[in-house]
C-alpha cells in the first residue's frame, strides 16, 4: 500500500478475505492525506449482534482514532471511514488555520466528594514530545476530554484537558 502500513486484528470474528479486501479498499483513500509513512491499526471485533470497528492512525506521531459500530461489519467500515475522513479534515484545516497559536489557561478550584467510584479501565499512553499546541491541536483531532504529553519546551509531563466552557487547561507535572 505504497506509504501505509495497514495492521488487522480480529476478534471473535472469522478473518475473511472479504472483509480484510474491503476495509484495504477503503482505506487505501486515506493514503492521500499525507506524503509521510501512515500507519493504520484496525481492530475488528463481534459482540452479540453488534460489529465494531476501531481505527487508529499514526501520521508523523499524531493520532486520529475512532470506532463505530454496527449490525453489519460492511456499514461499520464505512462508518468509521467517514468518521476518520472528518478528522483528516478538520485535522488539516486546524493546521492551515493555525488556530492554536496561544493557549488560554484558567485555574478554578472545586471540593471534591469522597471517592466512591471504581477504577474499571486502565489506558496505557505512549508520552512524546509535543509543543501546547500540536498537544491541542491533537486533542482536538481525537476529540477526546484530554491528552497526556511531554512538553517540547520543559520536558515535563504534561496534560491538555478540555474545560467545560470550551477553553483548555494544562496541567504540567513537575
Amino acid at each position: 500500500m505504497g506509504n501505509m502500513e495497514l495492521n488487522i486484528t480480529f476478534k471473535n470474528i472469522e478473518p475473511t478475505d472479504a472483509i480484510k479486501s474491503y476495509l484495504e479498499k477503503k482505506v487505501k483513500k486515506l493514503s492521500r492525506i499525507s506524503q509521510k509513512k501512515i500507519d493504520i491499526k484496525a481492530v475488528l471485533s463481534t459482540e452479540k449482534f453488534r460489529q465494531s470497528v476501531e481505527l487508529v492512525i499514526n501520521i508523523d506521531g499524531n493520532l486520529i482514532k475512532g470506532e463505530e459500530t454496527s449490525e453489519d461489519m460492511y456499514s461499520a467500515i464505512d462508518l468509521v471511514i467517514d468518521k476518520i475522513d472528518r478528522q483528516l479534515k478538520k485535522y488539516r484545516e486546524k493546521l492551515k488555520d493555525k488556530k492554536f497559536d496561544s493557549l488560554s489557561v484558567k485555574t478554578t478550584e472545586k471540593s471534591v466528594a469522597p471517592f466512591s467510584k471504581k477504577i474499571v479501565k486502565k489506558e496505557n499512553y505512549v508520552v512524546k514530545p509535543l509543543s501546547l499546541e500540536e498537544a491541542a491541536l491533537q486533542l482536538e483531532t481525537l476529540e477526546q476530554d484530554f491528552i497526556v504529553f511531554k512538553d517540547a519546551e520543559s520536558k515535563h509531563a504534561s496534560v491538555v484537558y478540555k474545560q467545560k466552557d470550551g477553553n483548555y487547561g494544562w496541567i504540567e507535572i513537575k
